[in-house]
């Protein structure tokens, strides 16, 4: 008896955290994908620029501030996701 209460106390925590440990992954693995893909497309473009314009680019923290946003789109779509699906 008190076993079958112990499951119906275990089962729905049990579920609800394999659920956020897979939508987890699956998001850090697509927004990965997707923020490696958009930094390859950005550093091959940046590449393309003269000399001048690239040391004006670096000097006014371009490269830096372009991290600094995608990680910040990065955790809006991990925590806009979250929130759908009603874990936070």
């Amino acid at each position: 008896m008190w076993i079958t209460a112990l499951l119906a106390l275990v089962k729905p925590i049990l579920t609800r955290l394999l659920a956020a440990l897979g939508m987890g992954v699956i998001s850090y693995t697509g927004s990965e994908l997707l923020i490696s893909n958009f930094t390859a497309d950005i550093t091959a473009n940046l590449n393309g620029l003269t000399p001048s314009l690239l040391q004006i680019a670096t000097l006014f923290g371009l490269i830096e501030s372009l991290s600094i946003m995608l990680g910040a789109l990065t955790t809006a779509a991990s925590l806009s996701i979250f929130k759908k699906l009603g874990f936070l």
